[in-house]
Order: C-alpha cells, then sequence, then structure tokens
C-alpha cells in the first residue's frame, strides 16, 4: 500500500521535529534547579504502572483479533513492564525502602533500568520477530506460550534479584554520562526504532506511526535526559519518569485508533457482504422468473413447432426453439408431451 507523499513528508517532518525537540530540550533544561522527592516519584510511578498495563491489555486484545508476531511482543512487552513499572513503585516508595537490601541511590535507578531494559529489549526483538514472520511466513509465526513462560521468568528473577541482592552504586558523577548503564536500554530503543523506520509500515499505518513518536520518546528520555542525571529525583530524573508514561500515552493512542479502524473496516466488509447476498437472492429470483417465462413461451409455442409421423408421435422439433431454451431435444419433447397430455384432460373434461 502505497502512502500519499504529502503525508509521508508531513510524518517525516514530525518525527524530526520531536527528536530535535527533545535533544534541544535536554540542553536547555539541563542545570535547572529542581528537586523532587520520594512521595512524587511513587506516585509517577504507579501512574506508569497503569498506564503500562492499559496498553497491555489493548495489545493482548489486538494481538487475538489478528495473531502475529508483532503484536505478541508488543503485549508481552507491556504486561512484563507494567509488573516491573509496579514493583519499582512499591520497593522504592517510603514504606518499603528500608527493607532492601540496597540503598535507595542504588535500588531506584536499578529498578528503574529494569523496566526500561526489559521494554527495549521486546520492542526491537517485535520488529525482528515481524522480520522473521515476513521472510518464511506462516512458518515464522511464533508460538505465544514460550514468550509469555519466558517473560514469567524473567519477571520472577527480577523480583527476586531487588529482594536479596545488593546493587552496585549507580550514578558515576565522574563520568560524562553520570548514569552510563541508562545507554543499554537507549540503544535497544534506538534499534527497535531504526528498525521500524525502515520496515516503512509508519507511513500508512496509524499504530506504527504511533509507535515510531513513541520510540523516539522512550529513546530521548533514556539517552539525553536520565543518563546524564547526577542525583535522585534532580530534573532529568523526573524529565524521564515524563518522557516513559509519554511513550506509553503515544502507544496507547496508536493501538485505541488501529482498533478503531480495525473495527470500522470489519463494519464495511459485514455491510458489503450483506449488500452482495441481497444482490445474489434479487439475481436467483430475476433467475426463476426467466425461466417460468421460457415455459409459459415455449407452452404457447407447442402446437406448432414440432411434426408428427401418422400415429401421432412427435418426430421432430424446431431447431430454434433449441436455441432459445438451450434445452435439449429430448427434454422439449418430454414437455411438448405434458402439454399436450394436459390440453387432453382439459379436451375430456369438456
Amino acid at each position: 500500500m502505497m502512502a500519499p507523499k504529502v503525508h509521508t513528508a508531513s510524518r517525516s517532518a514530525v518525527y524530526t521535529a520531536l527528536g530535535l525537540g527533545l535533544f534541544g530540550a535536554s540542553f536547555l533544561l539541563r542545570g535547572v534547579p529542581w528537586q523532587g522527592s520520594t512521595q512524587l516519584h511513587t506516585l509517577m510511578e504507579v501512574v506508569a504502572a497503569l498506564l503500562a498495563s492499559t496498553v497491555g491489555v489493548f495489545a493482548f486484545v489486538r494481538y487475538y483479533s489478528r495473531p502475529n508476531n508483532t503484536f505478541l511482543f508488543i503485549c508481552a512487552g507491556f504486561m512484563g513492564t507494567a509488573l516491573l513499572d509496579g514493583y519499582h513503585a512499591v520497593v522504592t516508595s517510603s514504606l518499603f525502602a528500608s527493607n532492601f537490601p540496597s540503598a535507595p541511590s542504588s535500588l531506584i535507578p536499578w529498578s528503574w533500568i529494569a523496566s526500561r531494559l526489559f521494554l527495549s529489549i521486546l520492542l526491537a526483538l517485535s520488529w525482528l520477530a515481524w522480520r522473521r514472520e515476513e521472510k518464511i511466513g506462516e512458518a515464522g509465526v511464533i508460538d505465544r506460550r514460550p514468550i509469555y513462560a519466558i517473560v514469567g521468568f524473567v519477571m520472577l528473577g527480577s523480583f527476586a534479584l531487588f529482594a536479596f541482592v545488593p546493587m552496585p552504586r549507580a550514578y558515576y558523577p565522574e563520568l560524562f554520562f553520570h548514569r552510563p548503564e541508562e545507554l543499554l536500554p537507549a540503544g535497544f530503543f534506538l534499534v527497535a526504532l531504526l528498525g521500524y523506520l525502515a520496515k516503512g509500515h509508519w507511513k500508512h499505518d496509524e499504530f506504527e506511526h504511533w509507535l515510531v513518536l513513541s520510540l523516539i520518546v522512550a529513546f530521548m528520555g533514556q539517552a539525553m535526559f536520565m543518563s546524564f542525571s547526577g542525583r535522585l529525583f534532580d530534573l532529568e530524573f523526573d524529565a524521564a519518569h515524563t518522557l516513559k508514561k509519554l511513550s506509553y500515552i503515544l502507544v496507547l493512542a496508536g493501538l485505541l485508533i488501529s482498533m478503531y479502524q480495525l473495527f470500522k473496516r470489519e463494519e464495511k466488509q459485514n455491510i458489503q457482504l450483506q449488500t452482495e447476498i441481497t444482490e445474489r437472492v434479487r439475481a436467483e429470483g430475476e433467475i426463476k422468473r426467466l425461466v417460468r417465462d421460457n415455459e409459459l413461451i415455449l407452452n404457447s409455442m407447442a402446437e406448432g413447432i414440432y411434426g408428427l409421423d401418422q400415429h401421432g408421435a412427435i418426430t421432430f422439433v424446431n431447431p430454434a426453439v433449441k436455441d432459445i431454451t438451450g434445452w435439449s431435444e429430448a427434454d422439449l419433447i418430454g414437455r411438448i408431451e405434458h402439454q399436450r397430455l394436459h390440453h387432453s384432460k382439459l379436451d375430456g373434461s369438456q
């Protein structure tokens, strides 16, 4: 499906403007005094978990309405991310942070990066899985059960890791990137972004257009904001959390628009099918009417379209009648004999 050039150009312009806008904002806001709090962080992560779970549910519905590899990994990615974001909100809250072996300065950054790394890998895999399905067709469709099992195993492993293992320090103020570990999920987000751009479906597919927007926001949030965060709850820290939620909202918008368009297409196809059925019934009625008319014409012509021998048996049928009706001579003779018999009975009754 070819997208209009103007449409493609406008979307390309939006992607460029969004990327450059976030890049410029990261420099303009750097160094601005801001100090958030544990309570604000917990609230933001609760909202993030709710958004991720909503995206996961809609992606789940979308996947089962028309299964494919892309939505399988997006569904699994956001379902798992919702659990990781929720866990991050709980373990880093003021109520529970003291019950874990890591200090908040380590526990908060590392439990944050767990969900970001998980989601970035699953989104990159969603593009790679699409390539596999595109190459080898039905044989490339991946079974959902092992994917769900792997996601469940990763969730349990992540929960146990933060509950029992002390985390190393997460801030490195002596380095250019104060949190260099944030570049790892940024790299996977970039792989997914470049993959979906190269795929080209963003030119005409509404969901992939919004997914590309989400990936731009996610990549910039990791690479240009969180990686430069110098301390907990500073401006870059809270900006990255805000951009994370924005990226979830963009995917949710794409899913809702995509599902609406899917339902509209199904409705249109149902209307077309109903119209075809109505037309077929009407055509069948017309055919039956024509057959009845032909029979009446044949019956009215019956007396003059055949020849009899001296015993009264039919010897031939006018070839013109066979051409008009399309019936064989034997069928015509049978019908004519039936007509003669009918007339004989009428005459006898009189």
